[in-house]
């Protein structure tokens, strides 16, 4: 009998059992890598099958070089990377957590806001320390166990608010990036979150349609906040975001149409004269508005063309207050300020952003594919 059990736990240990798995991707659904792609990609490259993760593939790069024009060096310039690769979708894990960026030995702060494996589509933002023309960096994959974790306040640093709005809008809950200012839906569902310029954004179109969120802005400090938007035609006189009290000099908004048909900035009271520059019905478009607290000086840029400005605006700038609300305004601001239009990509950064600076983050995010060249996969 006792040499019968030994016969069969021998038996037992000798069978190799399956231990592939059922996993999902960024976008929900199925794969089995486990049980079947991710181990023959380890067996024919590794050569050897060691079985001990059928997840784990040898480790790969991909250089990502800065070939688009970039006048100047930037520091901390978050990249925005938008790239479907096949070779990706072979090795990567079906969660992405091997997928991170490095700069030779340096590891690179990173956010994936999205990522499919089934088609090899990803979508991140990656904080460059210097980027100019020629900066390479590289993205590696394969092997988990060498992988840094996602750092999205890391990628943001400096940053006031970094509002992706890629929120499923199924709670009110509106990520930023640096989880510092978070924002709250009202009267958004998850029916107005749509496909966007970086990815999903969301669509405005009720006048109670808004984000509320802290204002991160106070006295007269400098600022530079931007915002996608595809601006549909309205006669209602539309925020982008409007910060503060409304008392005079104390708040600052930021219009995408008032009075006219032209974008306007202003600080309560103490506003800026129409630029003349209508966005109504002009696809998606990337807006920036500069303020130099220290000479008291506006610039708006559209696409990174300066359209209006330098404008120097009278003493006693002191934005005060808590209230912030992107898509609409405070009663105070005036009536039917709710925008009719589609945003993405809402940034506030206390810093007056340079124009260089503008123009590089303007191509990279209008055409990453122009901004950066995708080398072929090599072992690091």
């Amino acid at each position: 009998m006792r040499i019968a059990l030994l016969a069969l736990l021998t038996l037992v240990t000798a069978c190799p059992f399956d231990r592939g798995y059922e996993s999902k991707d960024a976008n929900g659904g199925g794969s089995d890598d486990g049980g079947s792609n991710a181990g023959s990609d380890a067996g024919s490259d590794a050569g050897s099958g060691s079985g001990s993760d059928a997840m784990t593939t040898p480790l790969r790069e991909k250089p990502i070089t800065i070939t688009g024009l970039v006048v100047g060096t930037h520091t901390d310039f978050p990249l925005w990377l938008s790239l479907t690769d096949p070779q990706l979708a072979a090795r990567a894990r079906p969660d992405g957590t091997d997928i991170h960026f490095v700069a030779g030995t340096t590891q690179l702060d990173y956010q994936i806001q999205s990522w499919t494996k089934s088609s090899g589509r990803l979508d991140a933002w990656v904080r460059v320390p210097s980027l100019a023309m020629g900066t390479q960096i590289a993205m590696r994959y394969g092997d988990v166990t060498v992988a840094h974790a996602p750092d999205a306040p890391g990628t943001f640093a400096g940053y006031a608010a970094v509002w992706h709005f890629d929120d499923a809008l199924n709670n009110a809950t509106v990520a930023d990036a640096r989880n510092q200012t978070n924002g709250t839906a009202v009267s958004l569902n998850a029916g107005d979150s749509v496909a966007a310029q970086l990815g999903r954004g969301f669509n405005f179109t009720d006048g109670n349609d808004q984000v509320t969120f802290t204002n991160p802005l106070t006295g007269n400090t400098s600022h530079t906040i931007s915002a996608w938007i595809n601006q549909r035609t309205t006669t209602t006189n539309d925020a982008i975001i409007a910060l503060g009290e409304t008392e005079t000099n104390q708040a600052r908004w930021f219009h995408s149409r008032f009075n006219t048909a032209t974008i306007a900035v202003g600080f309560y009271n103490n506003d800026y004269p129409d630029p003349n520059e209508d966005v109504i019905g002009g696809g998606w478009v990337l807006l920036h508005w500069v303020y130099d607290g220290t000479n008291r000086q506006t610039r708006l840029y559209r696409n990174a063309a300066l359209v209006a400005g330098p404008f120097q605006h009278g003493t006693g700038v002191n934005t005060q207050g808590n209230a912030g609300s992107i898509g609409n305004a405070a009663s105070g601001f005036g009536q039917n300020m709710g925008i009719n239009a589609t945003l993405d990509e809402v940034r506030i950064i206390n810093v007056a952003r340079g124009s260089t600076w503008l123009a590089a983050e303007a191509l990279n995010q209008a055409t990453p594919a122009m901004f950066y060249t995708v080398g072929v996969e090599q072992a690091p």
